[in-house]
């Protein structure tokens, strides 16, 4: 049986907009704190890296299914 494919993208799409809302509400945090802005712009860049990350792993790990 053939593998559709057809939302892969869409589900990355949506992992780097999780991403981004995760790398920013990790800055804000940060920024918040009292601590300088490029340390924020650090933490919610790293925040925002693993998330997307960790995502496309995860939507790798599902696509290739039981054999």
């Amino acid at each position: 049986m053939a593998r559709d494919h057809r939302l892969t993208g869409l589900w990355v799409a949506v992992s780097v907009l999780f991403g981004l809302f995760i790398g920013a509400v990790a800055a804000l945090l940060k920024w918040s704190d009292s601590h300088a802005v490029a340390a924020a712009l650090l933490t919610g860049g790293t925040a925002c890296g693993g998330a997307i990350t960790l995502a496309l792993v995860v939507i790798n790990t599902l696509r290739r299914g039981t054999p």
